[in-house]
């Protein structure tokens, strides 16, 4: 079904305010040890939740001194069903 903007997909875009605030209070915070932290982010869109949850962790990994990326490839699950939309969040996260 064509909606009215457009898009065939129910996207919702979080604003960064939100998205902190949602982190905060799931205790997803860069003050905290992140190491083995998972996140399963299902609908990774323009990537509000993906870059906010990725910043934290690159924080946490300095302020822990852990592997960041190891981190990132063990614990972090982003899925995106627009291929558009992936690539989109691709270049924007690139060098994050």
């Amino acid at each position: 079904m064509k909606r009215k903007n457009g898009r065939n997909h129910g996207e919702v875009f979080t604003k960064l305010n939100v998205v902190q605030y949602i982190l905060d209070e799931v205790g997803y915070l860069s003050t905290k040890n992140l190491k083995n932290v998972r996140i399963l982010e299902t609908v990774s869109g323009r990537g509000a939740f993906a870059i906010e949850i990725i910043n934290r962790l690159a924080e946490s990994s300095l302020n822990f001194s852990f592997d960041f990326m190891r981190s990132l490839n063990q614990n972090i699950q982003l899925v995106e069903m627009d291929k558009s939309s992936f690539d989109k969040l691709k270049k924007e996260s690139n060098g994050r």
